[in-house]
Formats: C-alpha cells, sequence, structure tokens
C-alpha cells in the first residue's frame, strides 16, 4: 500500500470515530421530547438512511456500499420512518422535523437527496453528487402517434403531462412560458403513476415522466397500454442529480464522501453499480 493510501485511510479512521462537534444546530420546532439522544457514530461505521420507497433505494444503497469499501469502513442501511409513500417518484416522503429527528438520533447521512444546495435547510450540508437520472417523453404506441417522433411533432393544441414540480415538468413549463402563443396544454399530477396512467387512459397525449419511474413502469406492465419513447426536442431535457445530506456540523464525513465519491467515478466503479442495479443513471453532469 503506498503511504499516500496509508495516510488517507488512517485519517479516514479517525475522522469516522468523531462525534459530531458540540455545538448543534437549532432543531426547527421540534418538541425536546421527540429527540433521544444524539447518535455517536461508531468507529469505523457509517449507517445510512435509505429512501426505501424510491426507484433509485437498489443504486443508493449500492452506492454507499461501494463508499464504505473505498473508505474501509462498515456500512449499514436503515430505511426511514414515514407513514407516505410517494409512487415511482424520488421524493422522501418526510418533512423537515422528521428528517432531523432521522438524522439525529438514527444515522449519519441520508442517500437518494434530491440535488438542490440552494434550497437545503440551514442546518443541512449535502455532498458532491454521486449520480444523475434523466427524463422520458413517452407516447401510446398506437396508430394515431405513429408519425410522431419528438415532443416537436405533436400537433397543437395537445396535452402534455407530468409530476407537478418536477425537473421535467418544469422545463416544459419554461418553454411553454417562453412562447407567446404555446403549442401545447400543459396538466401536471402529483405523481409520475398518475401521469403514466393519464396517459394511458387517453387524458394525455404525452407525458413528460422520470426515467427510473418509466422504466418500473414498462419492466411491472403497471398499465394496459403500449408506450414508446420520444425526442424531447424542442423542449430541453430535464435531470435531477442525487447526493448525501448530512448535520452542517459533520464536515469530516461530508469531505470523506466527496472524496469516496470521486473515486468511485475515477475507477469505473459507479458504471458497474448501474449496470448490476439496472437503475438508468449517469454520472452527475
Amino acid at each position: 500500500m503506498h503511504a499516500p493510501t496509508r495516510i488517507f485511510l488512517g485519517l479516514a479512521f479517525a475522522l469516522l470515530a468523531v462525534t459530531p462537534a458540540a455545538a448543534q444546530m437549532q432543531a426547527p420546532g421540534i418538541q425536546p421530547e421527540l429527540l433521544t439522544q444524539r447518535r455517536d457514530r461508531p468507529e469505523g461505521a457509517i449507517q445510512f438512511c435509505v429512501n426505501a420507497g424510491a426507484e433509485t433505494a437498489p443504486l443508493d444503497r449500492a452506492v454507499g456500499q461501494a463508499l464504505g469499501d473505498i473508505l474501509l469502513a462498515d456500512i449499514s442501511f436503515v430505511d426511514i420512518e414515514t407513514d407516505f409513500a410517494v409512487n415511482l417518484d424520488y421524493i422522501i416522503p418526510i418533512d423537515e422535523q422528521q428528517l432531523y429527528i432521522q438524522l439525529y438520533s438514527r444515522c449519519d447521512a441520508v442517500l437518494g437527496y434530491a440535488y438542490a444546495p440552494a434550497s437545503l435547510p440551514p442546518w443541512l450540508t449535502i455532498s458532491r453528487p454521486y449520480a444523475s437520472t434523466g427524463f422520458v417523453a413517452v407516447v401510446l404506441d398506437d396508430a394515431a402517434h405513429a408519425g410522431i417522433e419528438a415532443i416537436g411533432d405533436l400537433p397543437r393544441g395537445v396535452r402534455i403531462g407530468g409530476r407537478l414540480g418536477s425537473a421535467g415538468d418544469t422545463a416544459l413549463l419554461r418553454y411553454l412560458g417562453a412562447q407567446n402563443d404555446p403549442a401545447w396544454r400543459r396538466l401536471s399530477y402529483t405523481d409520475h403513476r398518475m401521469a403514466v396512467e393519464r396517459l394511458a387512459d387517453g387524458t394525455l397525449d404525452a407525458a413528460i415522466l422520470w426515467e427510473p419511474a418509466y422504466r418500473t413502469v414498462v419492466a411491472q406492465g403497471l398499465v394496459e397500454a403500449d408506450l414508446r419513447v420520444i425526442d424531447f426536442a424542442p423542449v430541453p431535457e430535464g435531470d435531477v442529480a442525487f447526493g448525501a445530506i448530512m448535520m452542517l456540523d459533520d464536515t469530516f464525513l461530508r469531505g470523506m464522501l466527496d472524496d469516496a465519491i470521486a473515486a468511485l467515478h475515477e475507477s469505473g466503479a459507479f458504471d458497474a453499480l448501474v449496470e448490476e442495479t439496472g437503475i438508468p443513471a449517469g454520472p452527475p453532469q
């Protein structure tokens, strides 16, 4: 083992044993009785919270384990506790207080957090992104749509839908907003499953779906309709990246994860994880 590597791994084990800084971030309006003792990270170990209901959960777990292998750390996973499931999506279905409780008492970092550093609560920090996912434009594979090869081929006035607030839906909203006379009608839904169901029943003429959600729809036959992917043009393609979030004062852990994520991509190991899990994802843009 080369000397720089020994030094890095030695620092990693030392930092993993560090309890987060004594200066605690202010809990976001949480009653003290809801907080158990803050979790201490055992030496040489990291525990990740995972959104088990997300379509990317298998990839998130695989990435977490790979990061632990790079750091020579013992990795464990705990599912985020929630009473609310989100269909075919990446949203973590808990509020800010519940998220604080998870990180305070159950895990060291949460994997699968949609990358938006500017909108993070002030008590959180986020690693560099470890994966990027895209969106697909989909129509029915039938005679009525035989000549449709791109969104731009759709007739004026037809309806295009997606999950409200998703990157794909936002891209469509911005495109239509820039037109004096919008070519199509935009309909938004609470989740990707509802959007694809409205496509299948004819309410929509095209749907913009998160690609991992579309993969699950096809693989599990969730709608009784044949679907076909078309080109996004002229609408800009949306994408969403994912990182790991942790308490703001856990700077040592964030630094280690950032270095390990860089190594994961430089080695080509990330591509192998994508192939192994079958999740349509790529390196962060």
